[in-house]
């Protein structure tokens, strides 16, 4: 069984930046919707 343990996000949709670190068990990782523009 694979088990993730830590997270680091750089400028990923809403996360400017966050390390997480993950227990064993249940995890839930949450945030603001982005809303932006499409590209014309």
């Amino acid at each position: 069984m694979l088990y993730l343990k830590s997270m680091s996000l750089d400028r990923f949709k809403s996360f400017k930046h966050a390390s997480l670190l993950f227990n064993r068990g249940f995890n839930c990782v949450v945030g603001p919707n982005e809303e932006y523009e499409p590209v014309r």
